[in-house]
């Protein structure tokens, strides 16, 4: 549907209220309706909160208009690792593909001629290595500390989540964009998706969990959002 002029999305689920999100970058309103609720009260719903939509998507537009400029894998960009800021430089080489790391510079040799996607796929397949040895070692230590033996996990590139739990399944999954985050907002995902395995929902056991386990989280949640915000 459409107000004022702003496009609405809605979807509906099995759920039990109505929920509302704004999604960036594009300040995007989308509203998740459980089935049962009439067209009706779901317009009602999103009139009653629409000085609130148009606050949050201006936060959202503005912050979007902050963030630098797409990647394009070219020498001189800037690119992150375990929060650490590091300058791209691009060497053409029949001996590519291969990525260095040497000091602030990440070198990306590629064959001549390879296009900005086929560079984007090897630095994620890069990024990818990087973020499979420190969440291996991660993942040890808190199977160990929370006595939590035999849990999968996988990483996959997603875009609106840094991670996610199947308790039933005892298997979690890892957003590779954490490839770029601090260490420290690392282990905060990792320790979140173990709680999981305690309790499902976010509510206030949850939150007490997560303080017994990692007294800082709340720190370093907010840490995490804002490097994710201010880099790409």
């Amino acid at each position: 549907m459409e107000l004022n002029g702003v496009e609405i999305h809605i979807t509906r689920k099995a759920m039990r209220s109505i929920r509302m999100v704004i999604k960036s970058p594009d300040a995007k309103v989308c509203v998740s309706a459980p089935f049962f609720v009439s067209d009706r009260e779901i317009q009602a719903f999103i009139r009653e909160r629409w000085d609130w939509i148009l606050q949050n998507r201006a936060k959202v537009l503005e912050r979007s208009a902050q963030l630098p400029p797409a990647h394009t894998f070219v020498t001189g960009e800037k690119h992150c690792l375990f929060g650490e800021e590091y300058e791209l430089q691009v060497l053409e080489s029949s001996a590519g593909p291969a990525i260095h790391l040497r000091y602030d510079k990440i070198i990306l040799v590629v064959k001549p001629g390879t296009p900005a996607e086929r560079r984007a796929k090897i630095m994620a397949e890069w990024y990818r290595v990087r973020l499979q040895n420190e969440l291996y070692t991660l993942m040890n230590k808190w199977m160990c500390l929370l006595n939590e033996p035999e849990v999968t996990w996988s990483i996959r590139q997603m875009k609106a989540r840094w991670g996610s739990c199947c308790p039933q399944k005892r298997s979690m999954l890892f957003n590779l964009e954490l490839a770029r985050m601090p260490l420290p907002c690392v282990e905060y995902v990792v320790v979140h998706e173990f709680t999981h395995l305690q309790e499902r929902y976010h509510n206030d056991h949850f939150k007490a969990l997560m303080t017994v386990h990692l007294p800082q989280w709340r720190t370093l949640k907010k840490e995490l959002n804002t490097f994710a915000q201010t880099h790409r």
